[in-house]
This record gives C-alpha cells, structure tokens and sequence, in this order.
C-alpha cells in the first residue's frame, strides 16, 4: 500500500542505467544495461565501477567518465585497482569459485564475452542490444560456441566457432587444405 505513487522513480543505483538516473523513462534498453551489470558481475566477480556508485546522480557521471574496462581486464586485479598479473587473493577466489585460475578466466572472458558484456552497457541506449532476448539470444550463441553478433562477424570469428563445434571437421578441412597445398606445388 502505497509503495508506487505516479511521478515518483524508484531505483537501485547499482543496477540503474544512465537514463534512468537522469529521470528518463525505462525503456528495453535500460533493462539491458541493468542486466549487462548483472552478467559483468557474474563473469567478473565485481561490479563495472566498484564501488564509485552510491547514488542515482553517481550513475551518470561515473559511466560518462569511467567506461566499464571489459571483464577480462579486471580479474586479475584486485578491488583497489591494483593489477596482479597472477592474480591476487581476490581474483583467485573468484577463478575458484568458477573450477579455474586467474590466467584462464581472463582467457575465457576475452573476446566474445567481453563484447557481449560492454555491448550491454554501451552510454547511448540505441548502441546496446535492441531487447533483453536479443542479449540472451548473444549469451546463448556464446554458450553454444557460436558466432557472437556483438562485434563485427570476422571470419576468424565464424571459423574458431565452427572448429569448436564440430572438431573432427576442422580438422579434416585443415589436413585437405594442407594436401591440396602440397599437390598444387608439385
């Protein structure tokens, strides 16, 4: 009773997108945005701007000045900043929490993840994913070891895609490229 009055916003800092904390209305896009903290959160172990973030007037000023650096980056260092090239107390536990080590998430993070992840909290709403299903639609690609539409499509993108997904044929596609090579130079 009473908790929702009209013209009143509520709103979690930590999550809000920029538009929001200016007092724009919510849209798709600053779902997203609040989902893409959430997602850097699980990959990373942190929040993208620590602890820089106390207040709706926070929000705005703290993602204009200071872009999320990706998750890759940010797990080998610790909470102060501070980079740890094996990792520090911080990082290990959160690798461990993840059945790996600082040196392999960072290497699991980088890439598609990271795009996934940054494409979500771009400032301007209409650089970010067009709706939450098409954020999760990106999320399910990776997870599949599919090609991430977050970032131009390269073709060493779509090809490391394909030779996760199918190993055998890569590897027969390689040994009759190399054969091919071979005969045609003779």
């Amino acid at each position: 009773q009473g908790l929702t009055k009209p013209g009143v916003r509520v709103l979690t800092p930590h999550y809000a997108s920029p538009e929001q904390a200016r007092g724009e209305a919510a849209s798709a896009a600053s779902d997203v945005y609040s989902l893409g903290i959430i997602l850097y959160e699980l990959v990373a172990g942190r929040h993208p701007y620590g602890r820089s973030v106390r207040s709706r007037h926070d929000v705005d000023r703290v993602s204009r000045e200071e872009p999320p650096a990706p998750p890759s980056d940010v797990v080998l260092r610790e909470p102060d900043g501070n980079a740890d090239g094996g990792g520090g107390p911080v990082a290990a536990e959160v690798a461990a929490a993840r059945n790996t080590t600082p040196q392999q998430l960072r290497h699991q993070l980088t890439g598609a993840l990271d795009e996934i992840v940054l494409t979500a909290l771009r400032i301007e709403p209409h650089r970010r994913y067009a709706s939450v299903g098409a954020l999760a639609a990106a999320v399910q690609r990776y997870l599949a070891g599919q090609t991430v539409q977050a970032r131009p499509d390269r073709w060493r993108d779509r090809t490391r895609a394909f030779a996760r997904r199918h190993p055998s044929g890569a590897i027969a596609t390689t040994l009759g490229a190399v054969v091919m090579a071979i005969v045609a130079a003779i």
